[in-house]
């Protein structure tokens, strides 16, 4: 896995404050590829 930026913590703990769910990190594997995606987040609207 990537090495985490500097402010990584201070937004995914923002965002969980603000009620986001966030799936981090997100892994994607096609074939021989590895993909990161970092802080993936889902809110839901009612």
């Amino acid at each position: 896995m990537p090495k985490l930026d500097i402010i990584h913590d201070a937004i995914k703990n923002a965002l969980i404050k603000d009620g986001w769910t966030v799936k981090a990190p997100y892994v994607i594997q096609y074939g021989k590829t590895t993909l990161y995606a970092d802080n993936m987040t889902f809110t839901f609207m009612c």
